[in-house]
């Protein structure tokens, strides 16, 4: 989420999410389509309540 408030989701990168979340792009590509796919499960997860001040993202596919 932080890159998204950074740079917008159109300056983002799927290169730069994978870098920031310390895994390669291809395993990102494996687990989400695209980086609105990424928003999304970002978004589910931080409305469900499964944001990292909680203590993890349990919302997030492969997190």
């Amino acid at each position: 989420m932080r890159m998204f408030s950074r740079y917008g989701v159109q300056r983002t990168s799927m290169g730069d999410l994978a870098k920031e979340a310390g895994v390669g792009r291809q395993t990102l590509y494996n687990v989400f389509r695209n980086k609105d796919d990424v928003l999304g499960a970002l978004i589910r997860a931080y409305t469900e309540g499964h944001h990292p001040a909680d203590g993890g993202m349990g919302g997030v596919p492969g997190a």
